[in-house]
């Protein structure tokens, strides 16, 4: 088969390559096109001819899957180290080298690490050199920290929801979660509740729009609901908060940015208060 001479020293991206040899394939004749058996080729058939443009072909395909497994397993590690941090399955206070965190997850070092510094941006663990990382604990500073930004962010977010045109159908999540939340409350499941009423928040979350604003109010989130989670068997249980969605609900849906602001502000702020109250009398412990 004759064909121009691809230099081999001028290492095109794959795509680019693929788009040369086609646009090539395309300007030949007609029988150039045809098999040994005189059928017409596929238009899609390209036919590498040079080595070094194959073995490029084939070393940037494998190092793409490569990567897009290697995600997937950071994800993977991210993930369940992070749910055993806020569930309290590995205690405050536990330092541990990397290899020791992967072999608990079954993982590589690569991937942990790559997860552990995740969590270290989130606030949840800290890098400690040559030694691993520990998982750090929880402070009345830190949550009053925490919460004093919740309280300005969050009512903030839910009044830019009720300012924009908010569906019926965006809404009925909201409604949705709140629902589950009652149900779990009727059959005594705190953790049932404590899932709807994470939902409730991300989807609120989502729909007010601000990228910038959602990052951050989820890094203060997953602190906050590692705090609930120490606490939550430890206080009355919260029809109240449960009632409180269902007013922002009916807030937005008529498109009151101020109540919103403030009925979102006063269902914080409770929650602070009752929250801050309990880990007080739990200075004395590592949680």
């Amino acid at each position: 088969m004759n064909s121009r001479k691809i230099r081999s020293r001028a290492l095109l991206p794959a795509k680019l390559l693929y788009a040369n040899i086609a646009s090539r394939k395309a300007c030949r004749p007609a029988k150039d096109r045809r098999d040994q058996h005189g059928d017409r080729k596929n238009e899609h058939d390209i036919v590498l001819v040079n080595p070094f443009i194959n073995a490029y072909v084939v070393a940037t395909n494998k190092a793409v899957g490569v990567s897009t497994r290697m995600k997937g397993l950071v994800d993977d590690a991210y993930g369940r180290l992070k749910k055993e941090i806020m569930t309290s399955g590995i205690p405050a206070g536990l330092q541990a080298t990397e290899q020791e965190f992967a072999d608990r997850f079954g993982v590589s070092r690569t991937p942990m690490r790559e997860a552990l510094l995740r969590l270290s941006a989130e606030g949840l663990v800290e890098l400690i050199p040559r030694r691993g990382a520990r998982i750090l604990s929880l402070s009345v500073e830190d949550m009053r920290e925490v919460y004093d930004i919740l309280i300005a962010l969050e009512p903030e977010a839910a009044a830019r929801v009720a300012a924009s045109t908010v569906s019926e159908e965006a809404l009925s999540g909201l409604e949705d979660a709140t629902k589950r939340m009652e149900e779990a409350l009727e059959k005594d499941d705190l953790d049932a509740w404590a899932s709807a009423d994470t939902d409730f928040h991300e989807q609120l979350l989502r729909l007010c729009g601000n990228a910038r604003m959602q990052r951050i109010i989820r890094t203060l989130l997953d602190q906050s609901h590692r705090a609930r989670s120490i606490t939550l068997r430890l206080r009355s249980k919260p029809h109240q908060s449960t009632q409180e969605h269902r007013e922002i609900i009916e807030c937005i849906r008529r498109g009151d940015l101020e109540t919103t602001r403030r009925t979102f502000r006063e269902h914080r702020v409770r929650a602070a208060d009752e929250l801050m109250a309990i880990l007080e009398n739990m200075k004395h412990l590592r949680l």
